[in-house]
């Protein structure tokens, strides 16, 4: 396992040099490294099977605050989207949440959303500081303030061995809530690596991502991979050519 872990390293390392050197742009990386993304994601999905229900039920507070955001068409704290997370020790069933402030009082949900102090300077005109940018999700967040669900999560004091990083959400899609779906993107893979970057310095290498298709499902994926390969396509497309 670990020769094959070196192996994919290269991997990586010779498609960021192709971006450099080659020049290649990041829809022809993508389509180099994605196959590889597949196959991680391949390995996680089963190792983790048996574990999908078990996480949904321990991810309730994230699927109603979803649903809760689609059906009002509002999300008080963020006008691009809501994204709730949490960490799940797949073998103790030990939830991590981190706690909103609700009406004075502490509630067990993290979630995307600025300071206090921040959230109406970028609601600015009711609309948001990054959409008055060229900056595109997951390049550049210098004009955005708001900390990232995942990143106001914290495994300290939990061995991290079978940590899963749980996420779910919706986003905007003109001017309507939708429930958040990579398959979506242009690039199908994670697209902030803030949040990637957090679980790996923490060593959570495993994403349960929340789906909503008529009902509420689990697809598992390789945080690693999906790192690596959101750099590099990011890299090769803010690239002068």
């Amino acid at each position: 396992m670990l020769e094959e872990a070196l192996d994919q390293q290269k991997n990586w390392q010779e498609l960021m040099q192709r971006v450099y050197q080659d020049k290649i742009t990041g829809e022809q990386a993508y389509e180099i490294g994605y196959p590889w993304v597949q196959k991680e994601d391949l390995l996680v999905q089963e190792a983790y099977a048996d574990k999908k229900d078990l996480i949904l039920t321990l991810s309730q507070n994230i699927i109603k605050a979803t649903e809760e955001v689609v059906e009002k068409n509002y999300y008080k704290y963020c006008h691009r989207g809501f994204f709730g997370a949490s960490l799940i020790d797949v073998e103790k069933e030990i939830v991590i949440n981190g706690y909103e402030l609700e009406n004075g009082s502490l509630v067990p949900l993290s979630v995307n959303r600025p300071s206090w102090e921040m959230l109406e300077i970028c609601r600015f005109s009711s609309t948001c500081s990054r959409e008055i940018t060229s900056k595109s999700h997951g390049l550049s967040y210098d004009t955005c303030p708001s900390q990232h669900s995942r990143e106001r999560l914290h495994s300290w004091g939990h061995p991290t061995t079978n940590m899963v990083w749980v996420e779910g959400g919706a986003t905007l899609k003109n001017d309507q809530f939708v429930y958040w779906d990579i398959n979506n993107s242009k690039y199908k893979i994670y697209p902030c690596l803030r949040c990637l970057g957090c679980n790996l310095l923490q060593n959570v290498d495993v994403l349960a991502r929340l789906i909503y298709n008529d009902k509420w499902s689990i697809s598992f994926h390789d945080v690693a991979a999906h790192a690596a390969l959101l750099l590099i396509v990011t890299t090769a497309d803010q690239l002068d050519r």
